[in-house]
């Protein structure tokens, strides 16, 4: 299984390659500060001895249980710190941690660590081995070309950059939805009839019972509307399938 070498840490291709546009976007938002990786994949004697040093005390850094769960064993997971001389992004409520808290999903990762006490930890909300495709989509919330031929990719239907009505494309999410247990505003499943997304390039689009289980499974609080030309819902989609997720 392939690796990559980041910061001087080993990291799971699918993870870095997500981590990627994480540490570009970071770049963005905060010019000349770096995010950085701190901690990526390791092997289970590294984690059983993190694991002793938490549970004895030694150390108040928590550490999963070494086995095949722990995610920095399966590869989702990385600690992140940033170059700049402050606290930054290990910190829980300074500016460019609350960056990460916010903006994580936008990229494939959960900012899991917020949970337990370690801002600096995310993981991978997808597969860690899958080699990601070339091209990363821009996270911009627009439903166009670009973003229509991945999100057609990633479900495996023919990949024309197109939504047609009914589509084929639309047919799958619906089904997906359905099976991954995602219900619309009213608690209903799908039809799957391959109608209720449409792009939103120039126009808002809804209500519609489709996008509003959408919203649900991605974790937004559904409305059934994708905005014109910025949706933050289509955000959440392409944060996924950049991580060549669903």
């Amino acid at each position: 299984m392939a690796t990559v070498n980041i910061d001087g840490h080993d990291v799971a291709i699918g993870t870095a390659r997500a981590f990627e546009g994480l540490r570009d976007a970071f770049g963005r938002a905060f010019p000349g500060v770096t995010l950085q990786v701190d901690d990526g994949l390791r092997d289970i004697e590294v984690q059983r001895r993190l694991y002793a040093d938490y549970t004895s005390g030694r150390s108040p850094i928590r550490a999963a249980y070494p086995d095949e769960n722990a995610p920095h064993i399966r590869g989702v997971a990385i600690d992140l710190v940033d170059s700049a001389a402050d606290a930054g992004v290990k910190t829980a409520g300074t500016e460019r941690s609350n960056w990460i808290r916010e903006h994580a999903h936008e990229h494939g990762f959960t900012a899991a660590g917020f949970e337990f006490g370690e801002p600096w930890h995310v993981e991978l909300d997808g597969d860690p081995w899958s080699e990601a495709r070339p091209g990363a989509l821009v996270i911009d919330g627009v439903l166009g070309y670009n973003t229509i031929k991945r999100w057609q990719e990633v479900v495996g239907t023919d990949p024309d950059g197109e939504i047609w009505s009914p589509s084929v494309l639309v047919a799958e999410v619906q089904r997906r939805l359905n099976d991954a247990g995602a219900r619309d505003a009213s608690g209903f499943s799908l039809d799957v009839d391959g109608v209720g997304i449409e792009s939103n390039i120039g126009r808002t689009v809804g209500p519609f019972a489709t996008i509003e289980a959408l919203q649900a499974y991605v974790g937004i609080e559904p409305d059934g509307v994708l905005d014109a030309d910025g949706s933050d819902t289509i955000r959440r989609v392409q944060g996924r399938l950049n991580a060549g997720q669903f």
